[in-house]
């Protein structure tokens, strides 16, 4: 005699199948696609590296309510400096979306602009301009 599995044993398989499948058909949609746009970072921060010291701590402060991972995709592109989150010993990197914004925290903070580079990326100092 022949014993049958449970339906339910049969519905497991087939959503372990469909879920596999659309996992799969999703990462083939988006293979080959930087999900962090690093070039995109890389192009933007090429002027500011002839700005920053070769080695050496730079702060590095953003929009509060920015991605997390921009702390750590700007670390990858500025290395072999070493960022710090926060206001810098001498520079710092100001990621501001919004230019009111930046120039509140900028007076607020002592920090004078040593170069805009546009799109809300400055590079900043400490003390009076």
């Amino acid at each position: 005699m022949r014993s049958r599995l449970p339906i339910r044993v049969y519905s497991g398989i087939a959503i372990l199948l469909a879920a596999t499948t659309w996992i799969a058909l999703r990462n083939a949609r988006t293979e080959g696609r930087n999900p962090y746009d690093v070039e995109k970072v890389e192009l933007r921060y090429a002027a500011l590296l002839s700005r920053l010291p070769e080695r050496g701590t730079v702060g590095y402060l953003r929009n509060p309510d920015s991605d997390e991972a921009a702390f750590g995709i700007a670390q990858y592109v500025l290395a072999p400096r070493i960022l710090s989150a926060g206001i810098g010993p001498d520079l710092t990197i100001v990621e501001f979306k919004d230019a009111w914004r930046f120039e509140a925290f900028a007076q607020a903070n002592c920090l004078c602009v040593v170069m805009d580079f546009g799109e809300g990326l400055f590079l900043v100092r400490k003390g009076v301009p």
